[in-house]
């Protein structure tokens, strides 16, 4: 077997793993959806929503970004087989991430009251922002759990800890949603955190590694590389976080909390539940991309082959979401949101350039060069919140669908020129003949969704997604050998 198609299968079998975890955490977040759209309604997802991002705000801040940096250094030692370097980094990790952890959730409970005035207006959150910072800390200690069995490859692992997080997070939940209404989020918000929590633990610990003993004053001397990349990537971070926390305070202090709650809720199905491929396909991509890149023909093709089998799957996803999106916005939450389905329609035609500029970004992020990084960082976000403050206050809510494909796409064709005068990558022939296609495909998509005879609609939405799915599934064959893979796993049975 050539190392390209054994590559190519190997990313096919991780977004599987990890496409089948996701797909379960979207079910498990579209219950979850619905039991907040039916008892709490779009004002109680607005509260929500802005909770969670300040949670996830000040967990920026505070966490030195070491849930991401931690995982190349790991996965680094362990290709490398330097298993004294891997248990030192993992006790070093450990240490941090308490000290980080606790730091998070003192400093939300000091700004709670500030905190409660600035996002809400008056201080009677303020008690939510003091529990939520349990929520905090849960959140961080668990972050250093998956980047372990991440960095590690304990993939099937990672996968049986995302889901069975998710499950009991939900089953305990669901009673406090019934019978508290709006007075359960704060509760469900330390629930979720808790479970995952649990689960990362038990399964990191049951890894049979040294335990070195690191003295405090050690702690920053082995830590340095971990924290000087966690750095720039906490900073990077926090922009994007904070451009979204400026745009929800925006949309709050012009439209009110349920024009909140209809963005956050536009936005979970863009970066949730369609963007479960890119959570599927980093899981694998990240720690791989992170084991070679210092060798740039490696590095260069394990990009390039990402990127191809992204845009092969996001395809028929965007096609399928394109044909049937008032019927998927109702399931997702209910027919009281069905307000966002334009800004969503517009909003996932972004998903294709997003998929490719997530795929190359990941090289840059990775080569380390600290200016270059942080100059991105500041630019594209910088663009992101400009975009979609003009888009929401020029057209609403449909303004915000048509920046966030208009950020993705001048994101993805700057990164493009970027990466080949910087690091001389570039796309190859096959990979913009197919990448064409599959933008034609989506924009006929789109295109149908104004037609007005039912009958020819219908036809025509149905021939698109058929003719995404064949397309994708010719193409991913003639890469893996996939029917070939399907006969052996029927015979086997």
């Amino acid at each position: 077997m050539s190392e390209s198609k054994s590559s190519y299968q190997q990313i096919l079998k991780s977004t599987s793993l990890f496409g089948g975890v996701q797909v379960f955490n979207m079910l498990i977040a579209v219950v979850r959806s619905k039991f907040i759209a039916v008892f709490i309604g779009p004002d109680g997802m607005g509260i929500a929503a802005l909770l969670n991002t300040t949670i996830n705000l000040v967990s920026s801040f505070t966490t030195l970004g070491l849930e991401t940096s931690a995982v190349k250094f790991l996965s680094q030692y362990h290709a490398e087989g330097d298993f004294e370097k891997l248990s030192r980094t993992v006790a070093v990790l450990k240490k941090i991430m308490w000290i980080t952890g606790i730091s998070g959730a003192v400093l939300l409970l000091c700004s709670a009251p500030l905190l409660s005035r600035i996002v809400f207006g008056t201080s009677a959150y303020t008690v939510s922002f003091l529990w939520i910072s349990v929520a905090l800390l849960l959140k961080q200690l668990s972050t250093c759990h998956l980047a372990i069995l991440q960095g590690m490859h304990r993939l099937k692992i990672l996968a049986r800890v995302n889901l069975l997080g998710s499950f009991f997070g939900l089953i305990v939940s669901i009673p406090f949603y019934y019978y508290l209404k709006i007075a359960s989020i704060v509760p469900t918000i330390i629930i979720a955190s808790a479970s995952v929590f649990i689960f990362s633990y038990y399964y990191s610990s049951k890894i049979k590694l040294e335990k070195p003993i690191v003295p405090a004053k050690a702690l920053y001397a082995d830590g340095k590389g971990m924290i000087q990349l966690g750095l720039r990537m906490s900073l990077a971070a926090i922009l994007t976080l904070f451009c979204s926390y400026m745009i929800q305070l925006y949309i709050g202090n012009n439209g009110g909390l349920s024009q909140v709650g209809f963005y956050n809720a536009g936005f979970t199905i863009l970066n949730t539940y369609v963007g479960l491929v890119f959570t599927a396909m980093a899981t694998d991509y990240f720690p791989r991309l992170s084991a070679v890149i210092t060798n740039v023909s490696k590095s260069a093709a394990i990009v390039q082959q990402q990127s191809f089998t992204g845009i092969l799957i996001i395809t028929p996803i965007v096609v399928v979401f394109l044909a049937f999106s008032k019927w998927i916005v109702h399931l997702l939450f209910s027919e009281n949101f069905s307000t966002i389905v334009p800004m969503v329609s517009i909003g996932i035609l972004g998903m294709l350039f997003r998929v490719v500029s997530f795929s190359i970004g990941y090289m840059v992020l990775i080569k380390a060069d600290a200016r270059l990084f942080m100059t991105n960082a500041f630019g594209f976000n910088l663009l992101y919140f400009l975009l979609h403050i003009g888009g929401y206050y020029f057209y609403g809510l449909l303004g915000l669908g048509v920046a966030f494909t208009l950020h993705y796409f001048l994101h993805f064709v700057l990164l493009a020129i970027l990466s080949f005068y910087k690091y001389n990558f570039a796309l190859d022939k096959e990979f913009i003949k197919n990448f064409g296609i599959c933008v034609f495909l989506c924009g006929w998509a789109f295109a149908v969704g104004f037609l007005d005879n039912g009958f020819v609609k219908y036809l025509l939405s149905g021939l698109s997604i058929v003719t995404a799915f064949v397309f994708s599934f010719v193409q991913i064959n003639k890469k893996t050998d996939l029917l070939a893979i399907i006969s052996r796993f029927k015979n086997k049975k």
